[in-house]
């Protein structure tokens, strides 16, 4: 199969396509910033339709890049802009180039910076305030607000926190781990190349682990991320014990030692700020969109969710909180309707995304039908 910047035409079905994608909608988000990058690499983008959503957006102009044989030129552009150069490890690992992976690689986040990141100003700086070298801090959850629920925006807050923070040199690099299970030690191992070193592929999982802990014992201005953290003796089997090296947990769990910094719903006006993005609505809408958030249980995906499907400009919140009363309102969450599924029981926002998704489908649409 050839590589999936040379598919002509450009294929939107390959999984790296769709990443790109996203990347180029992170980093170039509006029509300005994408009409000048398109200039630059001298794209004729008069079939680009500007008044769609951006993420649309850059499907018409990755299309017309590639039948140019100008989308390599187009992704050479992106990753030697200085300005975005926080999404070009991200970039460098999607294109598969060594020197992209290479430059300016300060971080191994797996996500690019959230543009519509809403709110949590109070979190952040409480977060910045808290994290002390050799200190742990977890992001949880109290136990009077969606307790145990994913989807509350933990990970999208330490997402957010090292971007920001990167970006003002408080940390020179970050460091992410995927801390979910009992055997983190292949992750921890993985930081190896941000960290500036190779291990040879004979050592074991275990002692490239070590190693690494070592390194960031010995380090500078770093900052671990071990994200959703689901048994205690993780932390303590991996993490530097000394040296400068910040360590920032999320999880759900309450019974970790460490101080906590609770993550709870957001507050209505960001609710409503992050459904309704740079919509404005009034009067009996605007009690629609306030009244559907609060069924949502004020959720930031469930909520992010629902916004992209307001940006396709087809619904109103009426229509929205109409379908959810229809169905019965987020019962999943409640208990009611899965009894013998674990997955359910242990995630139920994942109940209440699944459920609301399940809302857009139309009976009368023949695709939709075939999705339900």
């Amino acid at each position: 199969m050839p590589h999936f910047l040379d598919d002509l035409p450009f294929d939107f079905s390959r999984r790296e396509s769709q990443q790109l994608v996203g990347l180029f909608r992170a980093a170039y988000c509006d029509v300005h910033q994408a009409q000048a990058l398109c200039q630059r690499a001298g794209i004729d983008t008069s079939t680009v339709h500007w008044q769609r959503p951006m993420g649309q957006v850059w499907q018409d102009i990755l299309t017309g890049a590639r039948a140019a044989d100008k989308l390599r030129g187009l992704v050479e552009l992106f990753h030697t802009d200085e300005i975005k150069k926080a999404f070009w490890p991200q970039l460098g690992r999607l294109v598969g180039d060594t020197n992209v992976q290479q430059a300016g690689l300060h971080h191994n986040l797996p996500f690019p910076p959230n543009h519509d990141f809403i709110g949590r100003e109070d979190e952040l700086q409480r977060l910045h305030a808290s994290l002390a070298p050799n200190k742990p801090i977890a992001l949880t959850q109290p136990p009077t607000s969606l307790v145990g629920m994913g989807g509350i925006g933990k990970t999208q807050l330490a997402v957010q926190y090292a971007y920001l923070r990167l970006e003002d040199g408080t940390y020179d690099k970050v460091l992410w781990v995927n801390a979910e299970g009992s055997d983190i030690a292949a992750g921890m191992a993985e930081l190896a190349p941000v960290l500036g070193f190779d291990l040879p592929n004979e050592m074991k999982v275990p002692d490239k682990a070590e190693v690494v802990r070592r390194k960031l014992e010995d380090g500078g201005r770093y900052l671990l991320i071990l994200d959703n953290v689901s048994e205690p003796g993780v932390c303590q089997d991996h993490r530097p014990m000394t040296g400068k090296t910040k360590v920032l947990v999320t999880t759900r769990m309450q019974t970790l030692r460490f101080p906590k910094l609770q993550v709870g719903a957001l507050p209505e006006d960001d609710a409503l700020e992050l459904l309704c993005g740079e919509r404005v609505y009034e009067g009996d809408e605007l009690q629609a969109a306030k009244d559907f958030c609060e069924r949502l249980g004020y959720l930031t995906l469930a909520i992010s969710v629902a916004g992209k499907v307001l940006d396709l400009g087809v619904q109103k919140p009426s229509d929205l909180l109409a379908r959810v009363k229809k169905r019965g309102a987020v019962k999943w969450s409640e208990g009611k309707a899965l009894p013998k599924d674990h997955l359910f029981k242990k995630h139920p926002s994942l109940a209440k995304l699944i459920d609301f998704s399940f809302d857009q489908l139309d009976e009368s649409d023949e695709v939709d039908e075939l999705a339900r």
